[in-house]
């Protein structure tokens, strides 16, 4: 439960858009790992 005397108004909700921002950029970035990945293997003949 979060105390309303202690956090600010509109917090909860900041630190949630940020959090799913920061797992979207972890996803897109994980993506184009392993694309690239891919793209190597495939031309290494593996």
């Amino acid at each position: 439960m979060v105390r309303s005397d202690v956090v600010p108004a509109g917090y909860v909700s900041v630190l949630a858009d940020a959090k799913k921002a920061i797992q979207n950029a972890r996803t897109k970035a994980a993506l184009a790992v392993n694309s690239e990945l891919i793209e190597l293997y495939w031309h290494l003949g593996v």
